[in-house]
């Protein structure tokens, strides 16, 4: 049941971007105002792989999870815009035949983000940041769930790359893709760190 709320949360971005995009006028413009540069305010939702990296992972397989959030994109000039983000993220991880182990996490990326304008409504863009996670609950079968005391707090880094769509003057669709570089131990006695790509897609609105 959760994944078919999942999979139609995504589908309801998909379905209200390519909605807009069908309402659009013929030229969108970019969102660049003669008085200065627009800050939007996002949505988006995703799933991730998310895997732990470092001696004894070899044995262990990822674990897909959902994640859904906010953002807000403030720009500085064109070509580059600070954007924080608040988000609800799954992690996790598995071992085959003795269960699997979720994670959850609020987490607060703030990123850099690099625009490549091309001139059209199509806008590539790279991401740089840090990420603060706060666990918020365990969850899982098996005997991996009570096989180690996993830590309240996580910091890493995420980088990754995407594209925005420009729909109309005042609103945009992206789609990125995300790499999340756990840089502490996700549980006491051991050197596992959180692995975790990630694809992400939204929609968002002009303030």
């Amino acid at each position: 049941m959760n994944k078919n709320i999942r999979l139609a949360g995504l589908a309801f971005l998909l379905v209200s971007g390519l909605c807009s995009f069908a309402q659009a006028d013929e030229t969108p413009q970019p969102p660049i105002r003669l008085d200065g540069l627009y800050t939007y305010l996002g949505v988006q939702a995703g799933i991730n792989f998310a895997s732990l990296s470092g001696d004894g992972s070899a044995i262990l397989s990822s674990n897909t999870g959902f994640q859904a959030g906010v953002q807000l994109d403030v720009p500085y000039t064109p070509y580059f815009s600070l954007m924080p983000e608040l988000r609800y993220v799954e992690r996790g991880f598995g071992l085959s035949g003795d269960g699997n182990v979720t994670l959850n996490y609020v987490e607060l990326p703030v990123l850099a983000k690099f625009n490549l304008p091309t001139g059209n409504p199509f806008t590539p863009f790279l991401l740089f940041g840090p990420n603060f996670s706060l666990k918020t609950g365990t969850g899982g079968n098996g005997i991996l769930l009570g096989a180690g005391s996993y830590h309240t707090f996580d910091f890493g880094l995420n980088f990754g790359f995407g594209a925005q769509f420009q729909i109309a003057q005042t609103s945009r669709f992206f789609v990125d893709f995300e790499y999340y570089l756990g840089l502490t131990d996700v549980t006491s006695g051991s050197d596992l760190k959180n692995s975790v790509p990630e694809i992400n897609v939204g929609f968002a609105w002009a303030l």
